[in-house]
């Protein structure tokens, strides 16, 4: 499908992008879905690609009531169209405040190329396919060149009976969270907390191995989480300093050869944990995160924990803090505290 953003920066989470619609609603949705997607985060116009499984689908939603006065921003392409017609209509879909309805063959090997400016700045074009099928390419071919963008499914419920799925199989996916977890640490590394980062670094590897044993207990892919590694220093401190981030790891030896870098320093001015949560957010713009788990010297809103990072059991708290969120926030809504209990059951000490 469209071979024209990275897949790195595609933004799309099962919980929230897949929608199963009966008859009635299916269209609605549709039209729905491009209403909102079509005005971007600095309220300039996207371009939406909507793909359909057949000719009479497509033109079932063109010529719908539902799709009132979007139609005139509405355009569609199908194979009989001319080869004239197919090139500029495929030109065109990529531009500002366009939308553009496909047949499924086009989301196999068109060359999707965006040029404008106003789309970049507002999120990317979005793609949304109304069938469900085998194939991954008018997700993950929307990527070539690195930009962002993001995607969506919508499908009719009784479209599912030809896969053997049922309505309840993808409901429960969304529901039990098996997603890939995001989560940044975002960690204070002025002097005070020189105890913590000593205790972060040796206790990297262990957290890695507990949770990946939790999990293939559970049956969930051992790699269901990432995470990323921040601190923050002074607003005083160099610019090279105020803030460093490691890369985004399934595995501990990256994260953990990032925090042998890491020295504390500073602490004599205000801290720019300001800046901390602009990267987390900055990360979020560029793929969805899932929470943010911040170790500070003061209390603030969301589970606290009192870790005293200079006892001897502070090694002990950090690893079960920092492992039993990850696993609640794989397991989500469903499964999460299930996850957690079963750490607890294994690694859990009393720390008076």
């Amino acid at each position: 499908m469209p071979s024209v953003f990275g897949i790195n920066n595609l933004k799309f989470t099962i919980k929230n992008d897949i929608m199963i619609e009966n008859e009635c609603d299916y269209i609605n949705v549709i039209k729905r879905e491009i209403d909102d997607r079509l005005v971007g985060k600095s309220s300039g116009k996207r371009a939406i690609l909507v793909f359909f499984e057949s000719n009479r689908k497509l033109k079932e939603f063109y010529d719908s009531t539902a799709l009132g006065s979007l139609k005139e921003l509405t355009v569609y392409l199908t194979e009989e169209a001319s080869l004239d017609e197919k090139e500029i209509l495929i030109k065109r879909a990529t531009t500002s405040d366009q939308i553009t309805l496909f047949t499924r063959t086009f989301g196999r090997g068109t060359d999707f190329k965006c040029d404008d400016q106003i789309i970049a700045t507002n999120g990317g074009t979005h793609v949304i396919q109304t069938f469900l099928s085998e194939e991954v390419q008018i997700k993950g071919r929307t990527a070539r060149q690195g930009d962002h963008r993001s995607y969506s499914m919508i499908l009719l419920d009784r479209d599912l009976e030809k896969f053997h799925t049922e309505k309840v199989d993808i409901e429960d996916v969304k529901k039990e969270g098996f997603y890939i977890s995001r989560t940044v640490c975002l960690m204070d590394a002025t002097g005070s907390m020189y105890y913590l980062l000593h205790k972060c670094k040796n206790t990297v590897d262990i957290m890695f191995e507990r949770a990946s044993e939790i999990l293939k207990e559970q049956n969930i892919k051992s790699d269901s989480f990432q995470l990323q590694f921040v601190v923050y220093r002074n607003y005083n401190s160099r610019e090279d300093k105020i803030l460093q981030s490691s890369p985004w790891e399934t595995k501990p030896d990256n994260l953990r050869a990032f925090m042998n870098t890491i020295e504390v320093e500073g602490g004599w001015n205000n801290e720019a944990i300001e800046i901390g949560l602009w990267h987390a957010n900055e990360e979020n713009e560029r793929e969805n995160i899932t929470q943010v788990i911040l170790i500070v010297a003061e209390q603030t809103g969301g589970r606290c924990e009192m870790l005293d990072i200079n006892s001897s059991s502070g090694s002990q708290m950090l690893t079960d803090l920092i492992t039993e969120e990850i696993l609640r926030n794989v397991g989500g809504s469903t499964k999460g505290n299930a996850l957690v209990e079963a750490y607890r059951k294994i690694f859990h000490k009393d720390y008076t």
